[in-house]
């Protein structure tokens, strides 16, 4: 849509009987009707093209009569609008708020959005007003200053819809300009409470009846007219159907549109089922599904028969044809819940301004907060001052948008009593969207999906990774593209998605974005019992501060952080995957000038209850440090440095997939003074096979740090291992006590996965190294047939563009032939006055080793140790033994 000549304005105008005539000096009324269509002259809007409308008696908030608009759908994009135009009054400079009550009657949610033109400006300027649902969408809010724009010279204003393959019906009516009240306080705080919020918990049961808006309750309560409220079980519909595959599902996901129809939920299964229905056969058709995405499949290898086939909780689906391909799926939510706002209470009958279509004598109606707290946020960003929550519960399902703030603070009484619940629907407590600084504080933020019931992840029938979380997903905090954000005294609970997550623009090298993440602090935040990351920084933004925060039962990451200056400082953490600095799954060019994954993790508590994810560094990650750390009781591989890279065609990306996809191997390590206790003291049968620090990545540093066992020799614990294709690696000044294996060195293999010709081949497991390092060239490699070796050959090169290895001669080789590699010359280990006792195999070397692998100057005893044969057991390679000092053996 585009703004329209003058002589097009001016037609328009006398089509509709307006006179065209000079701008008044004046603004124009900032509150007044716009419209309540109660005669045909009651109709300020223009209509072309593919909209029409009708007067009608339906849903009408003013008077008797409404507005009924047919929007046409189309295959093309377009957008079917009601156009406004100022008359004669085009300086609205003194007009905020164009309000309006909408009802949905087709059943489908539809975006709505307005576009502005101004006089003498020839680009158009857009809002997006939401996502309507189906049913009422009362007093709907446009703030014209969100354009950011003088409204002194308005040409037209439309209100459309946004690209509908489908016609659109709805109703408007009670259209007019209204101005906020004026409730900042003289400290430029505004508080929820004066904008209808309740903070209340209380709930009650309720008597429904379909086909009617009125409730009985068995006692009213605290609830007041104008508030918004839940009642459950007396709403069935199906949210938001979507279509997958075959191939990478995120990448191909879209409308479901007709090819699948669903019926008969009727909530007695529950009131929030998700759906998944995958075809997993292509001859026979069959499918497989799942209502419960914390359970496996309910059924598999169901022929399709393009009748109604039952699922659960009375839902069935037909497949209108058999076009499916295996890997295909489809998603949908089925849910009883009606949302709406209380018109009359009378007694104990409440009337509400939405109809139940289902009878339900147990239903339970709940106060809901979420439009009355986001209007204060909305009028605290236009006003740029901030947002006070009383001590209160509030319930926000669907959650809250900060949308470009230039600085606005949103703060609790204390964290304790004040409650963000998102426990009855999907989004995130607090979502903010670019703008320039945002200060979060004193939560508690609940959602409804704890490890417990955390969703299964899959493979799809044609072979790509799925995380069904977010088809019942919530989280805490969701950021993008923000440059300042402390989040402070935020504690978060039971969050089926990502608990705190950033995504957004980043710096590419010396590229820069005009607005990214500059600084993300988290400061004496919490985390507990949540089903996927505790915090994630899905990009690399910069400067996430994790700060004497803890996390105690996360079902993914503690943390994972392909982040930029990464600092996780004085936190405690338990029952949780690992701390994964780095995890970049791209090879992007600008990664070699900038880097990624930069992390100093210092001074944290790692108790090993539950599950011990530890510290790993891997995929991209570059000047690490790890220092100070304490690890209680682990009963997991506490740090471990990883060179492993993956290949654009493993599962969860395409087998088409470009080769910027992958990842780089990390490098650059320091790792000294943790203290890390391997002491399991759990049953035998719950303790794993368990290394204190694992290292196979270059240029690593791994001194001071204490690995022990307290007691008795745990034979299921390394101390400290240490394998190729590491170069530059020193080891000193460590202490490792009663170990099953001391100090360990290992070799690396991979397989060929695709031969190009005799010298050409891609593997599956070598690192895939960075542009500028060594590049494989001149390394040996042995090969395997059945376990014994079988030939030589050296590398002449490797193809980081390509990731190909080339061979300096000619060999017969095959898909699946396996091999290790080791450095030309000097691998450059230094392991040095490091003092080994109490272990069964103090010092085991298995790799194979340089002239410049040194074990020099350690101290390696028996001490309590039985079973042990020999200090130093040499497996085979090149290792220089120098001054080391051995006693017991």
């Amino acid at each position: 849509m585009r703004c329209k000549t003058n002589m097009m304005l001016a037609a328009a105008m006398l089509l509709t009987g307006w006179v065209v005539s000079p701008a008044l000096s004046g603004p124009a009324p900032a509150v007044g009707k716009v419209a309540s269509f109660e005669t045909d002259a009651d109709n300020p809007f223009v209509l072309r093209n593919n909209i029409a409308g009708t007067r009608v008696t339906e849903h009408a908030t003013d008077g008797q009569y409404s507005l009924r608009v047919v929007a046409k759908g189309s295959d093309k994009p377009s957008w079917p609008a009601l156009w406004l135009y100022p008359k004669a009054e085009p300086n609205w400079s003194a007009r905020q708020l164009l309000v309006m009550d909408i009802f949905i009657e087709t059943l489908e949610s539809v975006e709505f959005g307005a576009q502005l033109c101004l006089e003498g400006r020839k680009e158009n300027l857009t809002l997006s007003m939401g996502r309507l649902t189906p049913g009422w969408n009362k007093n709907l809010t446009l703030c014209l200053q969100d354009f950011e724009a003088d409204l002194s010279r308005v040409a037209d204003l439309a209100l459309y819809v946004a690209r509908p393959r489908k016609d659109v019906v709805y109703t408007i009516d009670n259209v007019r300009w209204e101005i906020p009240p004026l409730l900042a306080a003289s400290n430029g705080w505004l508080n929820v409470r004066d904008f209808g919020a309740s903070g209340s918990e209380f709930e009650t049961v309720a008597t429904a009846a379909a086909g009617s808006n009125q409730i009985t309750v068995a006692e009213a309560g605290d609830f007041r007219e104008g508030q918004q409220v839940s009642v459950s079980k007396c709403n069935i519909r199906y949210l938001s159907p979507t279509r997958y595959g075959p191939g990478e599902p995120y990448a191909t996901s879209r409308r479901l549109g007709d090819a699948l129809e669903m019926r008969g939920y009727d909530g007695e299964g529950g009131s929030w089922l998700a759906y998944v229905v995958e075809i997993d056969g292509a001859d026979p058709l069959t499918f497989r599904w799942k209502g419960d995405i914390a359970k496996p499949w309910a059924a598999s290898k169901v022929p399709v028969t393009c009748d109604w086939q039952p699922l659960s909780g009375g839902t069935e689906i037909r497949f209108k044809n058999k076009e499916w391909k295996p890997g295909e799926l489809v998603t949908f939510s089925a849910r009883d819940q009606l949302i709406a706002t209380i018109e009359k209470i009378e007694g104990r009958v409440l009337t509400l301004s939405e109809t139940a279509n289902r009878t339900a004598t147990n239903a339970v109606l709940r106060h809901t907060d979420r439009v009355a707290v986001q209007k204060a946020i909305d009028l605290a960003r236009r006003r740029k001052c901030n947002v006070f929550f009383p001590a209160g519960h509030y319930r926000i399902p669907g959650g809250l948008r900060v949308v470009k703030p230039d600085a606005i603070r949103l703060e609790g009484a204390n964290a304790e009593t004040t409650v963000l619940d998102i426990s009855d629907g999907s989004g995130a407590c607090l979502s903010l969207s670019g703008g320039t600084e945002v200060t979060i504080r004193n939560f508690t933020m609940v959602g409804h999906t704890g490890l417990a019931e955390a969703p299964k992840s899959f493979t799809t029938s044609s072979g790509y990774g799925y995380w069904p979380n977010s088809l019942k997903g919530c989280s805490a905090v969701v950021m993008s593209g923000t440059e300042r954000v402390l989040i402070e005294n935020v504690h978060a609970r039971r969050m089926a998605s990502e608990c705190f997550y950033a995504q957004g623009p980043v710096r590419e090298g010396q590229k820069e974005p005009a607005q990214y993440q500059k600084a993300l602090t988290y400061l004496r935040c919490s985390v507990t019992d949540c089903a996927a990351n505790a915090f994630n920084n899905n990009d690399r933004g910069e400067n996430t501060s994790i700060l004497y925060c803890r996390v105690d039962g996360a079902g993914w990451h503690a943390a994972e952080m392909p982040a930029r200056f990464l600092r996780v400082i004085g936190s405690y953490f338990r029952n949780t995957g690992a701390i994964t600095v780095g995890d970049m799954s791209h090879r992007f060019e600008d990664l070699n000038e900038l880097g990624c994954g930069q992390a100093m993790v210092c001074d944290n508590v790692f108790e090993g209850i539950g599950r011990s994810g530890g510290v790993y560094v891997g995929h991209g990650s570059s000047q690490v440090v790890i220092s100070g750390n304490l690890f209680i009781n682990f009963n997991g591989s506490a740090i471990t440095v990883s060179s492993q890279t993956v290949r654009p065609s493993l599962p969860w990306f395409s087998p088409t997939a470009p080769l910027s996809w992958g990842s780089y191997p990390s490098r650059s390590v320091v790792i000294r003074g943790n203290i890390i206790d391997m002491t399991y003291p759990g049953t035998n049968a719950d303790a794993r096979v368990r290394t204190g620090i694992w290292v196979n990545a270059s240029e690593v540093t791994v001194a001071d740090n204490q690995v022990y066992v307290r007691g008795a020799c745990d034979p299921r614990v390394t101390g400290i291992s240490l394998s190729e294709p590491a170069l530059h690696v020193t080891i000193h000044d460590n202490l490792i006590r009663n170990c099953g294996a001391g100090l360990v060195t290992g070799r690396t293999g991979s397989r060929v996965t695709q031969v190009i010709d005799s010298t050409t081949f891609l593997d599956a497991s070598l690192p895939l190294e960075w542009r500028y390092s060594h590049q494989y060239q001149g390394w040996n490699i042995v090969w395997f047939s059945r376990n014994q070796t079988n030939g030589t050959s050296v590398i002449d090169s490797y193809d980081p563009a390509t990731l190909r290895f080339k061979l300096t001669a000619p060999r017969d080789m095959k898909v699946g032939d396996t091999f290790e590699v080791f450095p030309p010359g000097s691998a450059n280990w230094l392991i040095h006055d490091n003092t080994i006792t109490g272990c069964q195999r103090p010092v085991v070397l298995n790799s194979y080793g340089s002239d410049t692998s040194i074990l020099k100057g350690n101290l390696i005893s028996r001490g309590e140790a039985t079973g042990a044969t020999q200090a130093i057991h040499v497996v085979r390679g090149q290792f220089k033994l120098i001054d080391n000092q051995i006693n017991g053996f």
